[in-house]
């Protein structure tokens, strides 16, 4: 694991720079925080063209939350409803 810092320099931008990515979730994976820095993995790069990526490209394919926003829950077994007086 690299600190903000190293990330930094092998990208040549300024720490707050990074800081900056890291907020705005620009950095995949996401790096981690340890109650006193963020620690980012070695393989981790910024996401370019942030606005155009999709849920599928971030999540894994058998994520039960993607198939849910992608059949937009009509695929939801029937619930029984009760009336109460």
């Amino acid at each position: 694991m690299q600190t903000v810092r190293e990330f930094a320099k092998k990208h040549r931008r300024s720490d707050e720079t990074v800081r900056r990515w890291i907020n705005s979730g620009k950095i995949y994976p996401a790096p981690t925080f340890d109650g006193y820095q963020y620690l980012i993995h070695p393989s981790a790069e910024k996401i370019t063209n942030y606005e155009k990526l999709t849920p599928s490209i971030l999540l894994n394919n058998n994520c039960k939350l993607l198939k849910r926003i992608e059949t937009d829950g009509k695929k939801q077994k029937p619930q029984k409803r009760t009336l109460t007086t």
